[in-house]
């Protein structure tokens, strides 16, 4: 069985991704700029949706990923408010001025968060070793890593992602994502055979959810 991650950006995205079959919500805003942090009331009236798994977003900023003292500071007294909201884990990734994965604020965030999971976005994707980067986030305590291997889009990094697969797939869950749609998931699944996907949905620029799209994407799986 394979297993479907939804990002919404509003309320109704979110019940409409529930309602078509989406597994888990990654619970996120801004999409034009790759999401960040979700409002506390928006999360909030996320989790009442019942018998589906929310991930919160944790990014300060949406300019880059790197980050201050203050930002980490932040993002962990954010981590503590939404673990009071009973969520099923959180979505980050920071990296160095070397786009290399900063392993000191991600240790302090992994702290913050336990003992629930932490997914690395897609961050990830712009490292500049994707397998260096694959050991150190494994060895820090990610549960798993969202990627369209290094490329713009899932399908055009499906080999990179096979190979990550291949090699490090004991370690580490890796969830194909950016630009999966209904007419090309076939292809990435065949390809990566990854356990997860990540997709967004999106039908119109209202940023709302296609339910015609999850229920058959979830379906293809």
């Amino acid at each position: 069985m394979r297993y479907l991650e939804t990002a919404v950006f509003n309320f109704e995205s979110a019940r409409i991704a529930k309602e078509a079959g989406a597994d888990r919500l990654e619970v996120c805003e801004d999409y034009a700029n790759g999401g960040f942090t979700p409002s506390l009331e928006f999360v909030q009236k996320t989790r009442e949706l019942e018998r589906i798994d929310i991930f919160v977003m944790i990014r300060e900023r949406a300019d880059n990923f790197v980050y201050t003292d203050y930002d980490v500071e932040k993002m962990i007294e954010d981590i503590g408010k939404f673990k009071e909201l009973k969520v099923d884990g959180f979505v980050y990734g920071g990296l160095d001025s070397n786009r290399r994965v900063n392993k000191k604020y991600a240790k302090k965030i992994i702290e913050a968060a336990t003992p629930l999971p932490v997914t690395f976005h897609r961050a990830f994707d712009i490292c500049d070793d994707l397998y260096k980067a694959t050991e150190e986030i494994a060895e820090l305590g990610f549960k798993r890593i969202l990627t369209s291997g290094g490329k713009k889009s899932a399908f055009e990094g499906r080999y990179v992602i096979q190979d990550l697969i291949k090699k490090y797939g004991d370690k580490i869950i890796f969830m194909p994502g950016g630009g999966i749609r209904k007419y090309n998931l076939l292809e990435i699944e065949k390809i990566t055979q990854a356990k997860e996907y990540h997709t967004a949905g999106i039908s119109g620029n209202d940023l709302l959810i296609s339910a015609e799209e999850i229920k058959r994407i979830k379906n293809l799986l």
